[in-house]
């Protein structure tokens, strides 16, 4: 199996996997989260969402692994930043018209128990920045941020 370059930050062509390498960075918040998941196994992923007055505004708005030594990551971008912190799920407190629900997302079962083989951060064409995490099996996970919008891609 061929996994992308991981010495220099990449741009991802979402139609065919690592594009070009670019350059560029990681900032320091990105090169200790690649240290502290890579080669890490995968229990259990979960996934903060984010309502406001009943309407869905960000489907994958924090994220949560629980690793294989017991510990959660918290990690998300903001404003176009990358941050993460050792954190079990907690969610802020909810108001009548902003709600935030904890959920495991459809993709749990597939990076469940899987070891995290790579990680990297890169830019995205035309703006933002994207983390992709590959598991055993060759499941790449690719969390993707544009304009405070945050999606992922499963491939």
């Amino acid at each position: 199996m061929h996994w992308p370059c991981f010495t220099k930050p990449t741009t991802f062509d979402w139609t065919g996997g690592a594009a070009r390498n670019v350059s560029g960075a990681m900032s320091d918040a990105e090169k200790s989260f690649v240290r502290r998941v890579w080669g890490r196994t995968c229990l259990q992923i979960q996934v903060q969402q984010y309502y406001y007055n009943g309407v869905l505004k960000a489907e994958w708005n924090v994220f949560w692994l629980l690793l294989d030594d017991d510990a959660w990551v918290k990690f998300c971008f903001d404003a176009g930043v990358f941050s993460w912190k050792p954190e079990p799920p907690a969610l802020p407190k909810s108001s009548q018209l902003r709600v935030y629900k904890l959920v495991e997302p459809s993709i749990a079962p597939r990076i469940a128990r899987k070891q995290i083989l790579a990680a990297n951060f890169g830019p995205l064409r035309g703006g933002g920045r994207v983390l992709g995490l590959w598991f055993e099996g060759g499941l790449g996970l690719y969390i993707r941020n544009r304009n405070d919008q945050t999606s992922i891609v499963v491939g």
